[in-house]
């Protein structure tokens, strides 16, 4: 999409009821995001799990693949990634991004083998095996989540389904330094619309 180039006589009034039309999309563009992310973090997290419990399997002889409780750590990464400002996370650079997905991960694990051992709802070698696995899911999730979170923006922006459109206000060499590094960092989510004067 191009940049357009907006003449300073426009209204102000005129440029709200623009953006007011554009309301609808932007809300719909981050419902889709956001969903798309979670679906793809969440297998990621299950997937995880399931590794961390066959894991367990091998390495106890058990025949039984049980993680009980460790369950809680998907919905629990949703709810503080959200809190966390990852869903859908635009305008996070990778680094800051990367940052915080470490840090919700690791917040989210330590709660649930905290909330396993306050509970002791397992019998004593039980309760060593899974916090052995939710050890082992917590290791596979730090590589796999981000991995597949940065697998699923490639695909949404290669459908041109990632990120919102933005407006940069300021038409002179910073601003075109602004609209040329968004449009080359698209896994910022931000799409230069109009430049403003």
């Amino acid at each position: 999409m191009e940049t357009v180039l907006l003449p300073r006589d426009e209204s102000f009034a005129r440029r709200v009821a623009a953006a007011r039309v554009h309301d609808g999309a932007y809300k719909r563009r981050r419902a889709g995001n956001v969903a798309v992310l979670v679906f793809g973090e969440g297998m990621a997290l299950v997937v995880s799990l399931v590794l961390a419990g066959l894991a367990r399997q091998a390495i106890t002889g058990e025949s039984a693949m049980v993680l009980g409780p460790a369950w809680g750590v998907v919905p629990g990464y949703v709810i503080v990634a959200g809190l966390a400002r990852l869903l859908p996370g635009w305008g996070l650079g990778a680094v800051e991004e990367l940052r915080r997905i470490v840090l919700v991960l690791g917040s989210v694990f330590a709660l649930v083998m905290v909330g396993m051992w306050l509970a002791q709802t397992n019998t004593a070698g039980a309760s060593a095996s899974s916090r052995l696995a939710l050890g082992l899911a917590g290791i596979c999730a730090v590589v796999l989540v981000p991995f597949v979170r940065t697998r699923v923006k490639a695909l949404l922006i290669e459908r041109d389904a990632w990120g919102v459109h933005a407006v940069v206000y300021g038409a002179g060499p910073a601003g075109s330094r602004i609209v040329r590094q968004l449009h080359e960092e698209r896994g910022i989510g931000y799409m230069p619309l109009a430049v403003f004067d």
